[in-house]
């Protein structure tokens, strides 16, 4: 999978991809569902401490986020593994 691909699936809340090589069905695994939800999770926080501890105003906070999830889409395709057996997220 192209890595413009990957960060497309980011955002899309189905979970599957297919392969373009073979055309089976591949799908996240545990440990990579739990890093992403971690990285999201972290980088929400970042950007609460951020706006809060310099009390950013809102254009620019608004601005941060957009940059914030920009940084985000871009660093979780790095952090996914399929697998072609579907895992529950607990």
């Amino acid at each position: 999978m192209k890595f413009g691909q990957a960060v497309m699936h980011t955002f899309l809340l189905h979970s599957t991809k297919v392969c373009p090589n073979c055309g089976a069905r591949q799908y996240p695994t545990r440990k990579s569902q739990q890093r992403s939800i971690m990285l999201s999770l972290t980088a929400f926080l970042f950007f609460l401490f951020i706006v809060e501890a310099f009390e950013v105003r809102l254009v620019y906070s608004l601005i941060f986020a957009g940059f914030i999830l920009f940084v985000t889409a871009v660093i979780n395709p790095l952090f996914i593994q399929l697998s072609n057996e579907e895992e529950s997220m607990w």
